[in-house]
């Protein structure tokens, strides 16, 4: 499981090109291995709660192996997060622009990393069974 956000010193502005992700290039570097993207966008700051003020926030689960994601989707079951799929691996790219911009945002209002990110659809979202 890629958990890894690749920041520049700032901590705001990834490292690498916006055409791949650290999870991509993990799984280039060891095609063998099942690589699945969580819990990037829940700095250490909130991910123990997986709440602020009462409301839970959402894990992104992203790969490119169904098995293996769905096996990190029931893990995580009863964490406390809404866990959500977030289809291909290529989508890290996007995850971890997230992140990025969280602790940015957290930066320029002063908030630091308290911070998580909740997806709110307008009808009631139905997940599938774990």
């Amino acid at each position: 499981m890629d958990i890894s956000t690749p920041l520049d010193q700032s901590y705001e502005r990834r490292v690498l090109d916006p055409s791949t992700s650290g999870a991509e290039e993990v799984a280039n570097a060891a095609p063998a291995a099942r690589i699945v993207k969580a819990f990037n966008t829940n700095l250490a700051v909130t991910l123990p709660d997986g709440h602020i003020d009462g409301v839970k926030l959402d894990t992104f689960v992203a790969s490119d192996d169904a098995d293996a994601k769905g096996m990190v989707i029931a893990a995580l079951a009863g964490s406390g997060l809404r866990v959500l799929d977030a289809g291909a691996l290529a989508n890290s790219r996007v995850l971890e622009a997230m992140a990025a911009f969280g602790i940015e945002l957290g930066d320029r209002y002063g908030l630091g990393q308290a911070f998580g990110f909740k997806y709110l659809p307008s009808r009631p979202l139905t997940l599938p069974a774990a």
